[in-house]
């Protein structure tokens, strides 16, 4: 049995029920299940895993400024600016 005591986590749950259309208990449920499982994962994979989730999310970002360290320091004679 389950009491959620924390006001802004019982208003989470209830967000999320809400959104998928199951009851409170179930989507907490499957939402933990989908943590456990990440989790388990990550362990599985170890350090290395780890690595390879930060360079990921590191290659999901929008390239602001596309010009590599030598486009902003060198012309295109390879000369210093």
């Amino acid at each position: 049995m389950l009491k959620i005591g924390d006001a802004e986590t019982d208003q989470l749950a209830r967000e999320l029920a809400e959104l998928t259309g199951e009851k409170i208990a179930d989507a907490v449920r499957k939402a933990i299940q989908e943590r456990l499982a990440r989790e388990c994962r990550r362990r599985e994979r170890g350090p290395l895993g780890r690595i390879e989730e930060i360079v990921c999310a590191y290659n999901a970002k929008p390239v602001l400024d596309p010009r590599t360290p030598g486009d902003m320091l060198y012309d295109e004679c390879g000369l210093p600016k």
